[in-house]
């Protein structure tokens, strides 16, 4: 089953264990600048975000 992990640049690498969500996604999309709630409420989202996670999902839709 295909995994998107979105992980914000700001607060997410900190926290995440990058090398287990290597483990368990087939995709990580890693959002240098972005704060968690960015993902959500950044001006810029619709490019940096939603284009690229239609991207992936019309990827594995195959």
């Amino acid at each position: 089953m295909p995994i998107l992990a979105v992980i914000s640049g700001l607060f997410g690498v900190k926290a995440a264990d990058i090398d287990l969500v290597k483990r368990l996604t087939s995709d990580i999309l890693i959002l240098d600048g972005y704060g968690h709630l960015d993902v959500y409420a950044n001006p810029n989202n619709v490019k940096d975000v939603n284009e690229r996670v239609h991207c992936w999902f019309s990827k594995v839709k195959g």
